[in-house]
């Protein structure tokens, strides 16, 4: 039996380990008290007495309450130690830079979490009844043995058989399931495709056909035989536990009689054990697979955690005070190399820039030039692989990172909308509802302390005056906007341009915006131009 589980379940559980192992024995003792207290009545039922009615009452109170407790208990620990798991493997993944985390996927994290979570929760109820049955499993052999010790070892024989057998089948049906698991990543890889890319293949029948009938279908189809493969592991290991069974009650009815090695009565007794605990044993088999796949799912997670420890971006994640102001942040010799198996894609630099408080700083360039790439370095999402960023003259190192962000309030091309302001719950709603008003979107949502925002279902547009707002909230020295105006109308647009960047300048703020509009270009105080990933000093309107 896997005992990934068991490992799992007790990590950190303290005492209440030795209190879930306790009522687990006597659960399983009780079950087989119980049995012996029935097989000695059926045997002579002159012996039917108070007595033995008592002791019957007091085994079944045992089994239910100490079975009770152990599945009620395992319930709660395993629980506990899921939302630790959940919890440090979400610690460790704010701890990442940017470049990991687009690197391991957010969907690979939400996927282990969602999936794996049940599958473990569910197995450690089965491996609780697994083990009072395998307790059980022991009382009654001892039980056989003072029956018979020739029956014993006659079973023990039988047993010892069909585990040697199982561990064939079970090294087999584990190799199933991993390349289960491997396909079933990949197809689910495919399908992320499918969704997120349905404008494009909708208009496209040749690349949706393609993806469809060669990748989706096949993966699916491959995933399919490997999953039948893996149950024909998990079958075979039942039909063995049925085989197993049918033999030890043909070991005791043709073997023992036929030589004369027990009394007719003490047979009796044996086939009463053997077919009370064939219950248990169904336990222990049905749970085979299950165990299995908890096995998977936490050796998942603990691959996840891992690889999420080994991406640490190393900045310190102690609370750290928020710079209120800052005198000068210069870029010198920066360079960022996107790579893919080592081999370089795309380099942004080395260049240089300057950047003083108040000023209004306007990116522009081609697709693909870097305008994005040098937003997330500025941000300090993304760390220099080469050259330097200095604050107030003095070269960043990680463990500044974490203050140096607190300059920032950005807005991506990318960017997730939430649905309240954390961390600035305490705004005034009058507040949130003039600027609202002032961006031209009261008339499509509300704001309120407790719910948040009522309606985030927006054009691209309108979601975008919604993070302009959020990010006005947060009132951050300098403010990055990555083509906030591209997908606004013209009256909001001059109204971005003209009214609200210079009036954030008058604040004291420093904007620095990626920008296509050329219209605009005149209220910039510099120009900074990208033509793949390089660029001169910033150029003077």
């Amino acid at each position: 039996m896997d005992l990934t589980i068991y490992r799992f379940l007790f990590r950190n559980a303290g005492a209440e380990r030795t209190r879930i192992l306790a009522s687990t024995l006597v659960s399983g003792a009780a079950n087989a008290a119980f049995m012996v207290v029935v097989n000695s009545v059926a045997r002579d039922f002159s012996q039917i007495s108070v007595r033995f009615f008592l002791m019957f009452i007091a085994c079944l109170l045992a089994y239910v309450l100490a079975k009770k407790y152990a599945l009620l208990e395992t319930s709660r620990v395993v629980q506990h130690n899921l939302s630790q798991t959940n919890l440090r493997i979400i610690d460790k993944a704010r701890k990442l830079g940017l470049d990991d985390f687009d690197r391991i996927g957010a969907q690979t994290i939400y996927r282990s979490l969602l999936e794996h979570n049940e599958i473990i929760y569910e197995s450690s109820r089965m491996a609780v009844s697994a083990s009072s049955g395998a307790v059980m499993l022991l009382f009654s052999s001892a039980y056989i043995y003072i029956l018979s010790p020739v029956a014993f070892w006659i079973i023990a024989l039988v047993l010892v058989t069909g585990i040697v057998i199982y561990q064939s089948l079970q090294a087999q049906t584990s190799a199933a399931l991993r390349d289960f698991q491997a396909n079933e990543e990949r197809f689910f890889g495919i399908l992320d495709h499918f969704l997120h890319g349905f404008k494009e293949l909708k208009i496209n029948h040749r690349k949706e056909h393609d993806l469809y009938e060669n990748f989706l279908t096949t993966t699916l189809h491959k995933t399919d035989a490997l999953k039948f493969k893996t149950e024909q592991g998990f079958v075979s290991s039942i039909i063995l536990s049925q085989t197993l069974f049918f033999m030890l009650m043909g070991a005791v009815v043709f073997i023992l009689p036929n030589y004369e090695l027990t009394t007719p009565e003490t047979t009796i007794a044996i086939v009463a054990v053997v077919l009370f605990v064939a219950g248990p044993i169904g336990i222990i088999v049905d749970s085979i697979p299950m165990l299995s796949k908890s096995r998977m799912a936490i050796d998942s997670l603990q691959r996840l955690e891992q690889r999420l420890e080994e991406s640490d971006d190393l900045t310190s994640d102690q609370p750290v005070a928020p710079l209120e102001s800052f005198e000068q942040i210069s870029l010198h010799q920066l360079l960022y190399t996107y790579t893919k198996d080592r081999q370089a894609l795309f380099s942004l630099g080395p260049l240089d820039l300057t950047i003083e408080p108040g000023q209004l700083l306007l990116v522009t360039g081609g697709n693909g030039s870097g305008k994005t790439t040098l937003m997330k370095l500025l941000a300090g999402l993304y760390f220099p692989q080469g050259g330097s960023i200095s604050l107030n003259g003095k070269p960043l190192k990680r463990s500044d990172y974490g203050q140096y962000r607190s300059l920032f309030a950005a807005i991506f091309t990318d960017f997730h909308l939430f649905d309240r302001l954390y961390g600035y719950r305490q705004t005034d709603v009058e507040q949130v509802d003039r600027l609202l008003r002032r961006f031209q979107i009261a008339d499509k949502t509300t704001y309120r302390q407790v719910l948040g925002f009522d309606n985030l279902d927006l054009s691209t547009g309108q979601r975008k005056r919604i993070a302009l707002i959020c990010a006005l909230i947060e009132n951050r020295p300098i403010c990055l906007f990555d083509e906030v105006a591209a997908d606004q109308d013209p009256p909001f647009r001059e109204f971005f341009y003209r009214e609200f960047l210079p009036e954030l300048k008058q604040q004291g703020k420093t904007i620095i915006a990626i920008s296509h509009d050329d219209r605009y270009f005149d209220v910039a105080d510099h120009l900074v131009k990208l033509d793949c990933g390089r660029t001169q000093s910033p150029e003077k309107e």
